[in-house]
């Protein structure tokens, strides 16, 4: 059974703030533009917080929190502060 993706994603959220902790803070213009897109990957669930661009290949990725759809378990939470210097 898959679990349901608000509630992967409540997790995956506080999984991301957790490891933004440990860096300096994004620029007060970034967190104004932040969203937050999903990658459905075989039972994974990729959450992605970004800054959109003018097109996709232009988006600055800020973290991305990788979890299991069936347990729910945060598999890899990877941060990206080179994208907001």
């Amino acid at each position: 059974m898959t679990i349901r993706l608000d509630d992967l994603m409540a997790k995956a959220r506080v999984a991301v703030r957790e490891a933004l902790a440990g860096y300096p803070p994004v620029p007060a213009a970034f967190r104004q533009e932040l969203t937050i897109g999903v990658e459905i990957d075989g039972n994974e669930r990729v959450f992605i917080l970004y800054k959109a661009g003018q097109g996709p290949e232009d988006a600055l990725v800020i973290a991305r929190a990788v979890l299991n759809a069936s347990t729910g378990d945060v598999k890899q939470v990877e941060v990206f502060p080179e994208h907001w210097k």
